[in-house]
């Protein structure tokens, strides 16, 4: 009787035992799920904003793509802008050229020049006869000094550098 007693005690014993560890185990699947309710419901919250700033993105992207159609549009009826010209002289003629002016200070460009550049603020002269003459292509452009004592050869349209001797 004392073994059946014994046998019964330590079955109940693990019968409470066992319950007591399934109730831990419950409540640990409990918090378990709630914190994972909790991240889900964050994702949910962060992809509904993910999902706003794409309409953004998309209704800021149909604008640009408007507003370029708009500016190639209006492109196609400009005309395009001339190529810069080029003058093409020869190692003789870019020591030829500088014998035959004059620097002036009153008038020199108050910078350095480069190919290309548009002096807007400069006092463009016209060549002297005896240059045109030898070198025609020289009519239709103008020049001015730089204060590093280059000539600054432009046209006289847009007043382009197109050499600088």
């Amino acid at each position: 009787m004392r073994n059946l007693t014994f046998a019964v005690i330590s079955f109940l014993i693990a019968i409470v035992g066992g319950g007591i560890f399934l109730l831990v185990q419950i409540n640990d699947v409990k918090s378990t799920v709630a914190e994972t309710k909790r991240d889900i419901a964050s994702a949910i919250e962060r992809i509904t904003k993910i999902e706003g700033t794409l309409g953004e993105v998309k209704t800021g992207q149909g604008s640009v793509t408007s507003s370029l159609a708009r500016i190639e549009s209006a492109l196609k009826g400009q005309p395009q802008p001339a190529p810069t010209p080029q003058l093409l002289i020869s190692v003789n003629d870019a020591q030829t050229i500088p014998s035959a002016l004059k620097f002036d200070p009153e008038t020199a460009y108050k910078g350095v020049g480069n190919l290309g550049d548009v002096l807007t603020d400069a006092k463009l002269s016209d060549f002297p006869k005896d240059l045109t003459e030898k070198f025609p292509q020289l009519k239709t452009l103008r020049y001015v000094f730089d204060t590093k004592n280059q000539i600054l050869i432009a046209t006289a349209s847009d007043q382009r550098v197109v050499a600088v001797v």
